[in-house]
């Protein structure tokens, strides 16, 4: 059910060397699962040359939106700083988060992920190739652990930002939902 439609392939995207970036991607819960308790990320760390180093960092912040619209701001809802990036790998690695991050509807959950400095990994995000569905979102940013005001980083849709990227960040998210059950934020119930 995620967004992405990863099946085998996925790209990096980045720079030519080192440049700080936040990318998100935006999900729409359904109103009945609020509030929602985020306690771990999922996204891949691509081992090509030049994509990821072990040692990285990774930023996560979450946040909520009620307009589908990130790049005119939206609302901090947690964070976990410092998350440190194992031996990349072609496959998904899940981050616990070792705070839950708990989100308040109805609305978007944004999910947002930045590669603060001093990284050495020049494409740290990763994204399906395709269709694009208008959820993913991307801006260059130096940030040093504080949640980026999103805006006034000047947040573009992911294919603006990054020439030829068709694809969505591959971000997904788990937790439990307002009755307890387990949720994965994927598949938007509206757009």
């Amino acid at each position: 059910m995620p967004i992405d439609t990863l099946s085998t392939t996925f790209v990096g995207a980045g720079c030519a060397t080192y440049c700080g970036l936040i990318w998100l991607t935006r999900f729409t819960p359904d109103p009945a699962d609020y509030p929602i308790t985020i306690t771990s990320i999922s996204t891949i760390f691509g081992d090509n040359a030049g994509w990821n180093a072990p040692g990285d960092h990774i930023n996560i912040y979450v946040y909520t939106d009620d307009d589908d619209n990130p790049a005119n701001g939206a609302s901090a809802a947690g964070a976990y700083v410092g998350y440190t990036m194992p031996a990349p790998a072609n496959t998904f690695t899940t981050i616990a988060l070792p705070t839950p991050i708990v989100v308040d509807g109805p609305g978007d959950v944004l999910i947002a992920l930045t590669n603060p400095a001093p990284n050495i990994g020049a494409r740290p995000a990763s994204a399906a190739t395709g269709p694009y569905a208008g959820r993913s979102w991307v801006a260059r940013v130096n940030e040093s652990g504080v949640a980026p005001e999103l805006g006034q980083v000047g947040l573009v849709q992911s294919p603006l930002g990054v020439p030829g990227l068709t694809g969505n960040w591959l971000i997904r998210a788990t937790g439990t939902n307002a009755s307890g059950q387990p949720i994965v934020l994927g598949t938007p119930t509206r757009n």
